[in-house]
């Protein structure tokens, strides 16, 4: 599946600190391209008409210190729903 048949909305905005997720209580995926779990995460999400918003781990090095501190996770995807921190695709499956 490309990324462009996904339901998730593509961010060019600031990336936010994890804080301002909790916050907000905004679902956010961080991932990449080539990345399969990543794609089945969105696979997934899009399934259960789950809304997130998607940003590339290119441009989330800052955030990704935090959860590497946080929760000690530095796979992909990293995913937060409605501001809770779930984890992985494996962990995604597991909470929804």
């Amino acid at each position: 599946m490309s990324i462009t048949e996904t339901n998730y909305e593509m961010k060019e905005e600031k990336i936010p600190t994890e804080s301002i997720i909790q916050m907000e209580k905004r679902s956010i995926l961080i991932g990449f391209d080539e990345c399969p779990y990543c794609q089945q995460a969105m696979a997934y999400l899009d399934d259960q008409q789950i809304p997130y918003d998607y940003f590339e781990r290119k441009d989330t090095i800052e955030l990704q210190k935090e959860v590497l501190q946080n929760h000690k996770h530095k796979t992909f995807p990293m995913i937060w729903l409605k501001g809770e921190w779930v984890g992985g695709f494996d962990n995604l499956k597991q909470h929804i």
